[in-house]
């Protein structure tokens, strides 16, 4: 920053006179100006990712480790921490989750974390407008939860925020730097909203009917609703993908005579499908598995049978 010659004194001056939190504010600015076009020390990253209906996006700057020591060093333990560099990471989402078992509203937060050797508590507050963790105030916070660290499965030279072990309905986030690294569940409804969606569709989607049947069967809720949803299916269109969902579904109830005849007829369709359908070997070693465990006669099913997707 210039100043005109001869009045370097006045404006030291007024520079004195700014407040602390201003004077910050000042030479963040002046930094940001003069490291522009430098490559960041910490650069910024950005994990986007669908959660059942809802999407999360984190944006976060990633230090390095650079042979110092982390936890209880650079980052103190029972500190306010703004989980990554410069600006705190911003974690958002379009509608309401779960975080460790307890709701966050959709919207926009400061993610902050308080690391400690046993436990971390991780903080989501509204205020977004801070430079790191300065001037934090827990009056701001619209969630806080508990988790377990645990040793990283890999040393991490970057901090790295991942969206890990994805599902229809949860996902992990984790904050993985040097040889730690802290989980965090993320969980969702879908289920009143997937059986909406299947309702909506054309009576002749059978596509929609057998992702519906799939992703319910998925979540273990249901099981009637799922054979009403294959056997519409399977009436509409039989292909490779809804028979041998079909298959499997009977195979999973202990039903292996309609298995094998609904995975044979998979089979069948699947070779004439080729190249688009590539599981032919893999339907054929499943058959012949569900055959030597039956000894070649069906077993009794449970829950809520399948046979009538035949």
């Amino acid at each position: 920053m210039t100043r005109p010659a001869g009045e370097g004194a006045t404006w030291m001056r007024n520079l004195r006179l700014l407040s602390r939190p201003s004077a910050l504010l000042f030479c963040l600015w002046a930094h940001d100006v003069a490291a522009h076009s430098l490559p960041a020390e910490s650069p910024a990253a950005a994990v986007r990712q669908r959660i059942g209906y809802a999407d999360v996006e984190i944006e976060y700057s990633r230090p390095r480790v650079r042979g110092r020591a982390i936890w209880d060093v650079l980052v103190p333990y029972g500190e306010v921490w703004r989980t990554g560099a410069n600006y705190p990471t911003f974690f958002e989402v379009s509608e309401a989750i779960r975080v460790e078992g307890e709701e966050l509203p959709a919207g926009r937060y400061a993610l902050y974390t308080i690391p400690r050797p046993d436990v971390w508590t991780v903080i989501f507050s509204r205020n977004t407008e801070l430079w790191g963790a300065f001037g934090y105030e827990p009056s701001a916070d619209a969630l806080r939860v508990e988790v377990t660290p645990r040793p990283a499965t890999y040393f991490a030279e970057s901090f790295t925020i991942e969206i890990a072990d994805v599902g229809l309905t949860s996902a992990s986030l984790v904050l993985r730097w040097a040889d730690l690294e802290v989980p965090v569940r993320l969980e969702t409804d879908v289920e009143d909203r997937l059986v909406a969606a299947v309702a909506e569709a054309k009576p002749d989607d059978w596509a929609a009917l057998w992702r519906g049947a799939r992703a319910l069967a998925e979540l273990g809720r249901r099981p009637e609703l799922v054979v009403e949803w294959m056997r519409r299916s399977l009436a509409v269109e039989r292909n490779w993908m809804n028979l041998w969902t079909a298959a499997e579904l009977a195979a999973g109830a202990g039903e292996t005579e309609e298995a094998v005849a609904l995975g044979e007829e998979a089979l069948a369709a699947c070779r004439a499908a080729a190249p688009y359908c590539p599981y032919a070997d893999t339907y054929a070693r499943r058959i012949a598995s569900w055959r030597t465990s039956s000894g070649g006669s069906s077993s009794a099913g449970s829950g809520a049978g399948t046979r009538t997707m035949k």
